[in-house]
């Protein structure tokens, strides 16, 4: 292994006691892990920059043998006199050892003599702990350090024991999954956000009692400009769209060496990824399982993350610009996928994580910056037989910042851990061996993540819809919510689209109201027809469907407030108008307002509210944020209250399809219209003339994809906002993704405890799963 050098702090105000249980706890872990193993495994070196994990129990050992027992135990004899030789490191001031990339060849000493040597040392450290005489306080600083030292070896065991059963054609699994661990679902997951930190003059590096590593001083002033980071960590699924969209076939996103190493080495995904015909799957110390996609990316190497950056029109973050962040949001380490929960691998971020923290800055993955490896101002070396030489890696190696998953969590309470990857390693430079058969240096690299970086990209908006559009052409695929389609003109033109022949949402919901109107009514007003309550309407438009239900409850005496909730005044007042000529026995209560803020104000209410959302508007959210609507749609709501919800199922594309690209044009008016409100609301300058529409279904996923796409490259600028957009041509910019449910599927897609009733929608095909196969494509471990 080879590391940067360690510095310890003043000596520990710890007794012999508590250093010899930390003794005891962090042996025994590096012995737990490798207990899985077969004595087999334990001597494979599959490539230079991975270590067996029998020479790792060995060296560990031998690092407290030779810098505490033969320095503290009066009379020790060492184990064996050439241990040293053989499972010294890179401690040059110690004299020779065997070449790195020979580890493997060390078939003797046999794993049980290994395991006796360290019997052994344990034994005299116990007994040196226990002794009852006071030890130096450069005991205690050497001890600290061994024990640092050693969780470092765990990490690169967890990682080192994955590389080695992954090269196996049998591809055994180093643990069972856990009986009752679930199988890779599309959960929803959080929308990434980007957080705007100020910038300034920050103080980075550590300072304060403790431990830490000499390559984390000094402390020393930076001056970092305004920059958005990214709430969490870049995921496998973001990470497909990549490859899908053909980023390892186009150079423009790669640096120059990287773009070498992509055509050299065939790079088509991250390390452990494999294709099936049933889709990818990714090697785990599980075994092969299917790809998580809502889990960070992992074993990416710099210039796939760089690459992917580009790609998505960001950068990655300076280590300047990481710790900056790290302190402002004061990352927790419970929060943390540590060694201790035995997952090995760092886990999907929970829907309900809080939109504005900085998550997943501790305990799952370190995490590649785009800053050279070079000392802080003011760095010494450290001094002693047991320190290396941090400055020698300076001049080739990238900064990565974090802390893995493999770590243990006592070791990862301080957001200041920095650590190195060769931009010279092995035969494939800047390249964590976890990401391309490379080992990396420093702190032992296992996770290399991407958390994406942009410079700041649009000031923090006063409005509503600057800071909705900021935040929504600060993503990839660009993305604006479908509430703006709602002006004035936007109305008008989807009252139209009501009205269109390949249209059928419309008629079929009137259909369904018209026929159940009598159930649905039941359903929704309390059971003691005086009751009074509430009837909301969540996107009215031009109320005709919610007519019917709503002449049905008057003829039957319900006793209600029609309260229709739209975006558009210029609709509601249309509604409202036609209400009292066509109803006018009818309470109505309009209110110009998003669903959010018309729901909290109307909870505090007295009387059962029960709440429409018809149209099947649900599909107009992505996966993530159709969730995280839901959540927010039901928190206001109580187990009294009711909430009706209109789903479209699937059925023959080409019905699906017209109705979301009709003949005349009205769909794609009304898409380009929300151009239209840009230029007109923030002073953007869009050219209409170099736009299109354009319209997919995928009958896998059920969605129907609605883009505006770029016909030629242009720049736009967002008027007094400030900056630029850069549109390359055939660049998809995304309004809206309607979708429709699988046919079985919608009776259980509402998990929520205000569902009482649901209107679905019929299909009248169903359509069967396509398969596709990539030619030429082989199955292969890597």
């Amino acid at each position: 292994m080879t590391t940067s050098s360690l510095l310890p702090s003043p000596a520990a105000a710890l007794g012999t006691d508590t250093f010899l249980a930390r003794f005891r706890a962090v042996r025994h872990q590096t012995e737990a892990l490798c207990r899985p193993l077969l004595p087999e495994d334990t001597v494979v070196q599959p490539v230079i920059d991975v270590s067996p994990p029998k020479w790792h129990l060995a060296h560990t050992t031998w690092f407290f043998e030779t810098f505490l027992l033969s320095q503290y135990q009066p009379g020790y004899q060492v184990f064996h006199p050439d241990y040293a030789f053989l499972f010294n490191s890179y401690y040059n001031s110690l004299g020779s050892r065997v070449n790195r990339a020979d580890r493997g060849t060390l078939s003797r000493p046999a794993l049980h003599e290994v395991y006796a040597y360290r019997a052994h040392v344990d034994a005299c450290m116990a007994e040196l702990l226990q002794a009852g005489h006071e030890l130096p306080a450069a005991f205690a600083e050497v001890m600290e350090l061994g024990l640092q030292h050693e969780q470092q070896h765990q990490e690169l065991l967890v990682t080192d024991i994955k590389y080695i059963l992954s090269t196996s054609p049998l591809a055994p699994a180093y643990l069972p999954a856990a009986t009752d661990a679930p199988e890779p679902t599309a959960a929803p997951l959080p929308a990434a956000r980007w957080l705007p930190i100020p910038g300034g003059v920050y103080r980075i590096g550590y300072e304060g009692p403790g431990f830490c590593f000499d390559n984390e001083q000094a402390a020393h002033e930076v001056l970092v400009p305004d920059f958005v980071l990214q709430n969490r960590l870049v995921t496998n699924g973001e990470y497909l769209e990549f490859i899908q969209a053909g980023g390892y076939a186009d150079f423009r996103y790669w640096l120059g060496e990287g773009w070498e190493l992509v055509q050299q080495q065939q790079w088509q995904a991250p390390l452990y990824w494999v294709q099936r015909p049933e889709g990818w799957f990714r090697f785990t110390h599980h075994g092969l399982r299917p790809l998580e996609l809502n889990a960070p990316v992992t074993h990416v190497s710099f210039y796939e993350a760089d690459a992917y950056a580009h790609w998505q029109g960001a950068r990655l973050p300076t280590e300047q610009e990481w710790e900056v962040a790290a302190r402002r949001f004061r990352p927790e380490a419970a929060a943390g996928t540590f060694l201790e929960s035995r997952s090995f691998d760092p886990q999907p971020l929970p829907a309900d994580a809080d939109p504005d923290q900085c998550h997943q800055l501790l305990g799952d993955a370190w995490e590649w910056t785009y800053s050279a490896y070079h000392p802080y101002p003011g760095y010494e070396r450290a001094r002693g037989r047991w320190a290396s030489t941090t400055a020698s890696l300076c001049s080739t190696s990238w900064c990565c910042a974090g802390a893995p998953a493999p770590r243990p969590k006592a070791t990862s309470a301080l957001p200041t851990a920095t650590s190195s990857t060769p931009t010279s390693a092995g035969s494939l430079p800047a390249s964590a061996w976890h990401a391309k058969l490379l080992a990396c240096s420093s702190l032992s690299l296992p996770f290399p993540h991407v958390r994406v970086f942009r410079p700041y990209p649009f000031p923090v908006a006063s409005s509503d819809l600057a800071r909705h559009v900021a935040e929504g052409l600060s993503r990839f695929p660009k993305t604006l919510s479908s509430m703006y389609f709602y002006d004035d003109a936007g109305s008008e033109l989807f009252q139209q689209i009501m009205a269109l022949p390949e249209y059928y949402p419309t008629r079929t919901e009137f259909g369904l109201l018209t026929a159940h109107q009598v159930a649905i009514g039941q359903a929704l007003r309390p059971a003691d027809p005086a009751e009074p309550f509430f009837l909301l309407e969540l996107g009215a438009g031009d109320g005709l469907k919610t007519k019917i239900l709503l002449r049905h409850l008057l003829e039957t005496g319900a006793s209600f407030t029609y309260v229709p909730v739209d975006i558009s005044a210029a609709a509601l007042d249309g509604l409202v108008s036609s209400l009292q000529q066509e109803l006018p026995a009818l309470q109505v209560e309009p209110q110009v307002s998003d669903y959010a803020t018309a729901l909290t104000l109307m909870a505090a209410r007295p009387g059962r509210k029960a709440v429409l959302f018809l149209g099947s508007n649900i599909g107009n959210f992505l996966p993530a944020d159709r969730h995280s609507f839901l959540h927010e749609l039901t928190r206001p709501l109580s187990a009294n209250d009711r909430l009706l919800i209109g789903f479209d199922l699937q059925k023959d594309p080409r019905q699906i399809r017209a109705a979301y690209d009709d003949s005349q044009g009205v769909t794609a008016a009304f898409n380009l219209n929300l151009l239209t409100r840009l230029n007109r609301e923030l002073d953007a300058d869009f050219d209409l003339a170099h736009w299109q529409h354009y319209t997919d279904y995928d009958p896998l996923s059920g969605a129907i994809r609605s883009f505006l796409v770029s016909t030629r490259q242009q720049q736009v600028q967002l008027g007094r906002w400030g900056k630029a957009l850069i549109s390359r041509p055939g660049r998809l910019f995304t309004p809206k993704i309607p979708t429709s449910l699988p046919a079985a599927s919608s009776s259980n897609w509402l998990p929520t405890r205000a569902c009482r009733c649901s209107i679905s929608l019929p299909t009248s095909t169903t359509i069967s799963p396509m398969w596709y196969w990539r030619p030429g494509r082989k199955l292969r471990w890597f």
